[in-house]
C-alpha cells in the first residue's frame, strides 16, 4: 500500500494561516478537528508512525509545498527531507516550487533533488493560480525530467469562486 499524500502531525508541515484555503477550512472544520490529535506532540507522531504500520504501508509520500507568492504559505524541502530522512525507508519525500518564482523555482528545484534527495516535485496549481498549461509550468518540466522522477502537478476544486476552473480536476505525471 502507497499512501500519496500524507501530512505529519508536527508544527512544520501544519502552518497556521487564516486566508490559505479559509473556505476548505470551513468546510471539513469538523472533520480535521475529530482527526487532530490533541495534548503531546510526541504521542502524536508516534500514533502517526505506529498508524501506517499497522496498515502496511510500504511508502508514504511527504510533499513540501511552495505557495508564498499567492498566500505566504510555504513547506519547506529541507522539512520534508528531513521527516523523510529520519524516518527511512518508509517516507518519500517530493519537493514543492512556486512556479512564480522563474529561476529560483528551478534552482530549488534542482537543490531539492541533487542535496536533499528528495524524489518528486509537487506543484499545486489550484494555490498557485495557474493553470495546468500555464506557460510558468514550462520550465519546470524540461527540468523535472533530467533529474529523471516523477513530476506532479495536482489541481482540484477548493471552495473559492475565485479558482481559476480551468485547472479543476486535472493531473499530470510525467516520467
Amino acid at each position: 500500500m502507497i499512501d500519496f499524500g500524507s501530512t505529519p502531525p508536527t508544527p512544520e508541515f501544519n502552518p497556521i494561516s487564516r486566508t490559505h484555503l479559509a473556505n476548505y477550512r470551513r468546510v471539513y472544520r469538523a472533520s480535521e478537528d475529530r482527526a487532530r490529535i490533541e495534548g503531546d506532540p510526541k504521542e502524536a507522531l508516534r500514533s502517526y508512525l505506529a498508524a501506517y504500520d499497522e496498515i502496511g504501508a510500504s511508502k508514504v509520500v511527504i510533499k513540501a509545498r511552495d505557495v508564498e507568492t499567492t498566500f505566504g504559505l510555504k513547506i519547506r524541502n529541507e522539512d520534508v527531507a528531513a521527516f523523510c530522512r529520519d524516518h527511512a525507508p518508509r517516507f518519500i519525500g517530493f519537493a514543492g516550487v512556486d512556479p512564480h518564482k522563474g529561476m529560483a523555482a528551478l534552482r530549488e528545484l534542482e537543490r531539492a533533488v541533487n542535496e536533499l534527495g528528495l524524489r518528486g516535485l509537487n506543484i499545486q496549481c489550484f494555490e498557485s493560480k495557474v493553470a495546468i498549461n500555464d506557460a510558468k509550468l514550462y520550465p519546470s518540466m524540461p527540468s523535472a525530467l533530467s533529474l529523471t522522477f516523477r513530476s506532479i502537478s495536482m489541481s482540484a476544486s477548493t471552495f473559492r469562486r475565485t479558482a481559476p476552473w480551468s485547472t479543476a480536476g486535472r493531473h499530470c505525471s510525467i516520467k
